[in-house]
């Protein structure tokens, strides 16, 4: 399995990632988590909506606006974090945002047990 994990402007790395991962057609489960602060800062949300959903599942997380619909009001954190890991020993998670998104994210994979090797962190500024 392969989790990406997205704040803000650190979606771009993944746009190619889940393009060519779904072109392929692999039987790899892709999951792409996406932090925002409100439904008008998701970048290419028309893109990614186009999406087939099978073979991605994709949730968007808002830090300043209540969750409705397909939206989680929030910061991405452990608690929803578990809710996307299936076997953790099998999957990689790829991180990219806000350098505080992504220590916090890194610290809540480390708490949960996650092996070092298997947090991949993209260094992406802006």
């Amino acid at each position: 399995d392969i989790i990406m994990i997205a704040g803000g402007v650190g979606i771009t790395p993944f746009l190619s990632i889940t393009r060519e991962a779904l072109k392929r057609n692999n039987k790899q489960r892709l999951v792409l988590l996406y932090g925002a602060m409100s439904l008008a800062d998701i970048i290419a949300k028309e893109y990614l909506d186009t999406l087939p959903s099978r073979g991605l599942e994709r949730a968007y997380f808002l830090s300043q606006e209540k969750g409705t619909g397909d939206y989680f009001p929030g910061r991405l954190n452990i608690k929803a974090l578990k809710r996307f890991i299936r076997n953790q020993d099998q999957t990689l998670f790829y991180i990219c945002g806000p350098k505080a998104m992504k220590d916090d994210i890194e610290k809540s994979l480390r708490a949960l047990g996650v092996a070092k090797p298997a947090i991949i962190i993209e260094d992406f500024f802006w």
